[in-house]
């Protein structure tokens, strides 16, 4: 009854907003976890700013949404990054022929 009357943990602990948003993941389906990742044409989704040159490509399993803090540094140190993400390994589809 006291939990329900004093709202829980909410008055006890002060989480910073930084914090709490690294629980929240990306939408499933804009750039992480998109259906059928491994066989689509549009496998990944390109992060950072518009430029001809891509710096790098980050690919990986759930493991790769502790990343998503790139959503907002790549396009504050001008880098453009191709990404892919599934949860499950790996995130592309190898095939022998």
């Amino acid at each position: 009854m006291s939990m329900y009357l004093s709202k829980g943990f909410e008055g006890r602990v002060n989480f910073s907003e930084e914090l709490k948003d690294s629980f929240n993941k990306p939408q499933v389906g804009v750039c992480f976890d998109r259906p059928f990742n491994h066989s689509s044409d549009e496998w990944g989704c390109l992060l950072g700013v518009e430029k001809k040159k891509i710096d790098f490509i980050l690919f990986g399993d759930s493991h790769a949404l502790s990343l998503k803090i790139l959503w907002i540094i790549l396009p504050q140190k001008k880098f453009k990054c191709v990404f892919t993400g599934s949860s499950g390994c790996p995130p592309l589809h190898w095939s022998s022929s």
